[in-house]
């Protein structure tokens, strides 16, 4: 079983979906991007993976968590991703995350992925 966990901070809220072996499980809601509320996320869900998708200037202590914990991915405008928006600033674009993005290599012509907007 391979799990993944992808956090979405947005202007308004910040949150999580927790994927198992590439299938949704579970949306939550963080209430700050604390460390503290990232331990207790991480510590209940033993992800694997995580990714962060954020357009807040964030605590940059949770990079540095979820990296010396995870396999992690900061998924920003500048990941290489098979996939365009038709947006004028993408820097400000709205989370997207993918559950396989990190935990399938990509073939040569090929996209394992899938996206979920939540």
């Amino acid at each position: 079983m391979e799990r993944t966990i992808c956090f979405d901070f947005g202007n308004t809220r910040l949150k999580y979906a927790v994927f198992e072996d590439g299938k949704f499980e579970n949306l939550g809601l963080l209430q700050d991007d604390s460390v503290e509320g990232m331990q207790d996320i991480i510590g209940r869900y033993a992800p694997q993976k995580t990714i962060l998708s954020s357009v807040i200037d964030h605590s940059p202590l949770i990079e540095e968590y979820l990296s010396a914990r995870t396999k992690f991915h900061n998924l920003s405008y500048a990941s290489k991703l098979p996939v365009t928006t038709p947006v004028g600033k993408p820097s400000t674009i709205g989370g997207v995350c993918g559950s396989k993005f990190i935990s399938q290599p990509a073939q040569p012509g090929h996209w394992p992925g899938q996206l979920y907007n939540f």
